[in-house]
């Protein structure tokens, strides 16, 4: 398996967008026309592939909040046949990975509540009562980003 950056209008990303539609659309009976929207365009895509399949997805969207740059992680899906076997959780380490290499502070999520604990497990932080978005029950969570840790060459000496 390998975790992929795609574009939306790639391959890659048309295949990332049936399998949204297949989680969201058609399990989970969210409106088609709130499922893809006009911020996939421009969005930062993952994927999981395997055997040139795409076996999950997620997306980051980039805003400006308080002069700090934030990112909001949403449209997390993993197939169906492939959930509980650990590739959701390394899709989100690699994009918690990008977001810190990319000088993010923060990162927002809307979980939806029978998930909270896997982002949770993540290192987000429930924020906020649960509301409905799609007439599903969620919660706003954020992960604040700390840079990576530099490590001091071997032999050097603190001043």
């Amino acid at each position: 398996m390998q975790i992929l950056q795609t574009l939306f209008h790639s391959d890659l990303g048309q295949q990332a967008a049936q399998l949204r539609t297949d989680v969201f659309v058609h399990e989970q009976h969210v409106p088609p026309d709130e499922e893809l929207d006009h911020l996939d365009a421009t969005a930062t895509h993952f994927v999981a592939v395997e055997n040139g399949h795409v076996i999950a997805t997620l997306r980051i969207v980039f805003m400006i909040s308080d002069g700090e740059s934030v990112a909001k992680i949403g449209r997390v899906a993993v197939a169906k046949n492939r959930r509980n076997t650990g590739i959701g959780r390394n899709l989100m380490l690699a994009a918690i990975a990008h977001l810190r290499d990319q000088g993010c502070h923060q990162c927002l999520l809307n979980a939806q509540t029978h998930v909270i604990s896997f982002y949770e497990k993540l290192g987000f932080i429930p924020h906020g009562p649960i509301f409905l978005e799609a007439n599903i029950p969620h919660r706003h969570m954020i992960l604040t980003l700390h840079p990576p840790k530099k490590t001091q060459p071997e032999g050097a000496r603190k001043e």
